[in-house]
């Protein structure tokens, strides 16, 4: 399963955003951080199918950073 960030587009909230996505089969909520802003994780079935299935929605893959090492930084002790 691939994670991918939900985003609707429109400002206006649909009041069942939550639900919609808990009804598409081969998806999973993970997160919700606002109304409107879902991070799912969706099956390899269901990856081509989600532009056209929520085409009032932004949707990005998720992209994972590591954190930087600063090697000029001295930790303190």
């Amino acid at each position: 399963m691939t994670r991918f960030v939900l985003l609707r587009r429109d400002r206006g909230l649909k009041p069942d955003a939550q639900g919609e996505l808990e009804r598409l089969p081969g998806v999973k909520i993970v997160d919700q951080t606002a109304e409107s802003v879902f991070l799912v994780e969706v099956d390899v079935e269901t990856q081509p199918k989600l532009r056209t299935l929520l085409p009032d929605w932004i949707i990005s893959e998720e992209v994972e950073y590591e954190r930087p090492t600063d090697p000029l930084r001295k930790e303190k002790l």
